[in-house]
């Protein structure tokens, strides 16, 4: 009776030594573009929604595959390669998945070379989910701040960043606290922006939340004219934006980079910096800005002598400053 099960048995063991062995991509794949990370009995997950679509590193070029598993749902997620500094990105992009908790998988062919526990939810300011009261103090606080009301925007950010950490959301909290830091320089408190920024860094766990808070110690090393301090910042958080795939702070950076470079004398460092922010073409407030600071840079080398005086340079910049 047992032999047609040995032959089946065989045949499967026969078919499965036909599938090519699983290939060597070199670096394990790196999972990165979440919403924030949440703290479960198992351990962090991952959270995504249509507004933070998952983003895979990788650095061997390989059919990928990208496969959201919700209970017994299974959808390939669709993606782009987005290949830069010698690594890939895998960034998915469309489709709406089931919602809830599953696992991200990544494939090449048959083999499944990476999981991640994660879960997919609404956009975060929906009043339905059950973090509802978190994304409305994030809402309060950015309504305070257009009002002018930046001690406000400061006390519900901190209301917010505490909330954050209470519900197991380390990374949403580090970048409340990111706001909240935000507020106290645009104020000039600098000893509140301090606290803010320690308490930021000591709470971005990957390399997205340091994009997303190294910034800020690099904004406050300039204020305090630690230009040493202040390098190093933005320079870990190129690093950390490079290794994350994350566009989003890299035009903060590079300026941050360009301020810094402007206040040791390197002006022709600077503007390179100041230019690298401005691709891919900004919004119509960072190009504003970006033509006031390229003319500030400008105007500071011909005072210092670096650059011959030239009116008509610092008049079209000035000017495209007024225009954006």
């Amino acid at each position: 009776m047992r032999r047609p099960f040995i032959a089946v048995m065989t045949l499967a063991a026969l078919a499965a030594c036909d599938r090519p062995p699983p290939p060597d991509l070199g670096e394990p794949p790196v999972l990165h573009g979440r919403r924030l990370i949440e703290t479960t009995p198992d351990g962090p997950r991952a959270r995504f929604d249509p507004g933070r679509r998952p983003v895979v590193r990788v650095t061997t070029p390989a059919d990928y595959a990208l496969w959201w598993h919700h209970d017994d749902d299974s959808t390939r997620l669709p993606h782009t390669v987005d290949a830069r500094g010698g690594v890939m990105f895998l960034r998915a992009h469309a489709g709406d998945p089931p919602r809830g908790p599953g696992t991200l998988t990544a494939r090449v062919g048959d083999h499944v070379i990476a999981r991640w526990p994660a879960r997919w939810s609404a956009e975060p300011t929906d009043p339905l989910t059950d973090d509802a009261p978190l994304w409305a103090l994030v809402d309060t606080a950015r309504s305070h701040a257009a009002a002018g009301r930046l001690d406000a925007a400061e006390a519900t950010a901190l209301d917010a960043a505490a909330l954050a950490e209470r519900l197991g959301y380390r990374t949403e909290a580090s970048r409340r606290l990111a706001a909240a830091a935000y507020y106290a320089h645009t104020r000039r408190a600098l000893g509140p922006m301090s606290r803010h920024v320690e308490r930021a860094v000591a709470l971005a766990d990957d390399a997205t939340a340091r994009a997303e808070v190294l910034p800020f110690v690099g904004m406050l090393a300039l204020d305090l004219g630690e230009w040493r301090r202040a390098e190093a910042a933005y320079a870990a958080a190129a690093d950390a934006a490079a290794d994350a795939g994350e566009d989003t702070h890299r035009r903060v950076i590079a300026e941050g980079r360009a301020l810094v470079l402007t206040e040791v004398g390197l002006y022709d460092d600077a503007l390179a910096h100041l230019r690298t922010a401005a691709a891919p073409a900004a919004s119509v407030a960072d190009r504003s800005r970006l033509a006031l600071n390229e003319g500030w840079i400008l105007l500071r080398a011909m005072a210092t002598g670096d650059r011959p005086f030239d009116a008509d340079a610092l008049r079209r910049r000035f000017a495209a400053a007024a225009e954006s």
